[in-house]
């Protein structure tokens, strides 16, 4: 399969406005369980609906015959859980590579790579999968997890029924919908201190449900506002707690419900976010952009690059971060007897202002760019600006069966309409670390290598603007064989449609004349066949095959590196994988122990890979072949009245079964990976354990809860050597495993809510992320050191 594009045509195009933003948060509390909901008083389980099949009711958990974790509201609030990269700790098959607020990539069982998201994200019905140019299975939205009712995390490819791009797994995010018969309403307030930030944390939001036609007509309210302190101290530009994060947020939903069989419901999210600073690291030993070269050598104002260090970051530009994300959906149910007919639209629009320093750049690859074509003595300290922008209109309408018989369907199609804008600006930085001034496209030659670098600020810029379309139609088809045995099979067809101009904005000797103008499509279908028995109430176990797919696309570097000497191919191709699964979802010692147990064998073909051209330029390609093995546990364990366990497991064995291409750079080597290579950042063995303790003191029910979460070590990148000469990959490291606790204890009377919690008891140094490359030097993302903090909450 595979994205057929034309011969490449010319034309030019006006530019869209770029947009910045800003942010808000909030977080919530009450009553903690484990996260198979435990019933309190007899000590066995309660049954968790679930409505990941899209049916016209939901199926328990338990019974569903597929590997579904479930996050309730009870366990997100006991844990301080608020965003979807804090899950990872409670979620086994579940990773997140994240390199800062709002730009975090999900990854299930191990599929990870560069280009499209391998994992799709639904707020209720609405899309919100992340999907920015250059590496966009990133940038997800970091929305806001307050008033949830539940969260669905999916595994293993989910094609027939989610579409492309759920091809690792799918989460599903679901809100608490109005209430229309009782008046009600809560807030809750937190305030926390984190360790090395000189400021604190604070967190604030409330929910008013109005029931304003009983029965009728409904109205819930959700607003949020949070700030988190910055940790980590930029020694190169002189600012402490540079990392600090602010968010707010509102979302308004109404229901509407005239009768047993109709209602509609409205829904608008608006959220702002604001980042101070990447939370990018410089170890000890290493140095920031250029080593220990000067940069602006023999200049006034020569400046050397700081020395990195526990908590320091050296880069030469602030790299903020700002976003405002939108969403407007309405969702309308009809029951007619023999089943139920789902509508559901949505608008999705986010609009980012990233900063990225591009000095190490300037003093690696593009050095000679810069003392040779522009005529700097030296190569300057400069600053990225990137403003991007995505729309999404969605629509689906499906049909779900409520037959009497043996056979049950799901049949249905969706459109999406995608709208796409990215802008990179390189502007010369001040010792501040902000950019001189805007950027100025017609810069001339003479003026842009005046001998003064720092004063004239155009150095280049680049732009993609383009339009994408999804057509599908799907259908699953079950059959009770027996009462005790049903068969499913599922398809899923769809066409894509691309069309997306991009081209160089200047100075104005580097622009080149009009944009590069690419059209392409592609029509491919998914399919899915499980089996699933169940002998008895206690027991479910079930096999599935199944295929997941992602679209190819476009490289927004294409034109730009031709600049420096290199080559980006245009375009990349489709990949898909196909999941070998078999389960048991079992429940032992009197329905005291929920297990659940999944072992799967993923064969995925032409991985996208990001790689980088001559000059420094980041490209996506299609590149070999890779199996995943994998088995996977999670369960939880009533030990008496008062006493919960909870625990998971996942192992991955995930690595390449066949070579990579070649991709040879201007210095003749290449790091590309190798048949029996590690898929870089797949620890191989994650696990998590939470014990809960329930107990009265005083009149107050109160509970104590202590998590556990350990990470295993991976690698940065897929070959530590070339492929040629065996040379050293400087940009192969290891990332170290986590190891941390996590402490909560609530207490509860009447309508109040009164909490203690400790994040990273032992505070740990807590490695999440590793970059690498003559674009990035060596940095470690860096998760919060020890954070101690109190929760009020009240109900009224």
């Amino acid at each position: 399969m595979m994205i057929k594009f034309p011969a490449q045509t010319y034309s030019s195009k006006p530019l869209k406005a770029g947009v910045v933003t800003k942010c808000t948060l909030a977080f919530s509390m009450a009553l903690l369980v484990p996260a198979p909901i435990m019933a309190q008083e007899s000590g066995a389980l309660e049954e968790v609906l679930v409505t990941a099949s899209k049916r016209s009711s939901g199926v328990s958990q338990h019974d569903l015959g597929s590997a579904v974790s479930v996050l309730g509201a009870d366990t997100l609030n006991a844990t301080g859980i608020v965003d979807i990269d804090a899950m990872a700790s409670l979620v086994p098959g579940l990773n997140i590579e994240s390199f800062g607020p709002g730009d975090s990539e999900y990854i299930i069982r191990g599929i990870n790579s560069a280009g499209e998201s391998t994992v799709s994200v639904y707020f209720d019905e609405s899309p919100i999968t992340g999907r920015f140019v250059e590496d966009g299975g990133g940038k997800n939205a970091p929305l806001k997890l307050v008033d949830i009712d539940r969260i669905e995390v999916l595994k293993g490819p989910q094609g027939t029924l989610f579409g492309a791009n759920s091809m690792g797994g799918v989460i599903r995010i679901i809100t608490n919908k109005p209430n229309l018969e009782t008046f009600e309403g809560r807030v809750d307030t937190e305030l926390g201190f984190t360790a090395r930030s000189s400021d604190q944390n604070y967190d604030v939001n409330g929910m008013l449900n109005i029931p304003l036609v009983e029965n009728t007509l409904g109205l819930r309210l959700v607003a949020y506002s949070d700030s988190t302190a910055g940790f980590i101290d930029n020694n190169q530009i002189g600012v402490r707690d540079a990392n600090d994060v602010e968010r707010n947020g509102v979302r308004t939903q109404v229901l509407f419900q005239p009768s047993d069989v109709f209602s509609l419901n409205a829904s608008v999210t608006y959220q702002e976010l604001e980042s101070g600073h990447n939370p990018r690291v410089t170890p000890a030993g290493f140095f920031g952009p250029g080593g220990a070269f000067f940069i602006n050598e023999g200049s006034e104002n020569p400046r050397s690059a700081a020395p990195g260090g526990k908590f320091t970051n050296t880069e030469f530009s602030r790299t903020a971060w700002d976003e405002e994300l939108l969403l407007a959906s309405i969702t309308g149910e009809y029951d007619i007897g023999k089943g139920v007919i789902t509508a559901a639209a949505s608008y999705f629009d986010r609009e980012i202002q990233r900063h990225q320093d591009s000095t190490p750049l300037n003093t690696t690859s593009l050095r000679d760019f810069f003392t040779g074509l522009l005529g700097f003595d030296v190569p300057p300290a400069s600053v990225v600006q990137q403003p991007q922008d995505r729309e999404v209109a969605s629509l689906e309408l499906r049909y779900a069966s409520r037959f009497n018989g043996p056979l049950q369907t799901v049949v249905g199609g969706s459109f999406q309409h995608e709208e796409n804008l990215f802008e990179n600006f390189v502007i010369n930085a001040n010792s501040d670390g902000l950019p001189v001034e805007n950027f100025i496209p017609e810069a001339p030659t003479s003026v842009t290598g005046a001998g003064e670098p720092g004063e004239i600020n155009s150095i280049f810029g680049r732009f993609l603007d383009g339009e994408r379309e999804r057509v599908a139609v799907f259908g699953e088809l079950s059959y009770e064989v027996s009462p005790a045995l049903e068969v499913t099979g599922g398809l899923r067809w769809f066409r894509f449609d691309i069309q997306e101009n991009q081209g160089n904005t200047g100075p104005d000797f580097l622009a080149g004349g009009g944009a590069l103008e690419l059209d392409g499509d592609e029509t491919t279908s998914t399919y899915k066949l499980n089996v699933t028995w169940r002998p008895n109430d206690d027991y479910t176990y079930y096999a599935e095959v199944a295929t997941g797919f992602r679209p190819g696309g476009t490289n927004v570097a294409s034109g730009t590196a031709a600049i420096a000497g290199g080559f980006v191919p245009p375009t990349f191709e489709s990949d898909e994988l196909r999941n070998h699964e078999i389960g048991a979802k079992l429940y032992l010692l009197e329905r005291r122990l929920n297990l659940n147990l999944a072992a799967y064998w993923i064969e995925w073909d032409d991985i996208q890979v990001q790689t980088v051209a001559e000059g420094g330029f980041n490209f996506i390609d299609n590149a070999g072949k890779a199996r995943v093995l994998g088995l996977e546990a999670e369960g939880s364990l009533h030990i008496s009245d008062p006493l919960t366990l909870s625990f998971g497991f996942n192992y991955t064995n995930a690595e390449l079964t066949e070579d990579q291409p070649f991709v040879v750079g201007g210095d003749g080597i290449s790091f590309t990976g190798q048949d029996g290579d590690d898929i870089p950042k797949t620890p191989k063995f994650v696990a998590n354990l939470g014990l809960v303790y329930d107990f009265v003191l005083g009149g107050w029910d109160s509970t104590a809860r202590l998590d556990y979460f350990h990470k295993g070590d991976s690698n940065s990148d897929f070959s530590s050597r070339d492929a040629l000469l065996g040379l050293p990959n400087p940009d192969f490291h290891k990332l170290p495993s986590i190891d941390r606790f996590d402490v909560n204890i609530s207490f509860q009377k009447d309508n109040l809510t009164l909490g203690l919690f400790v994040r990273n008891l032992t505070d740990e140094d807590l490695i999440v992320d590793v970059v690498s490359s003559d674009q990035d030097p060596f940095a470690y993302i860096m998760g919060s050191p020890r954070t101690v903090g109190l929760r009020l909450g009240a109900e009224f």
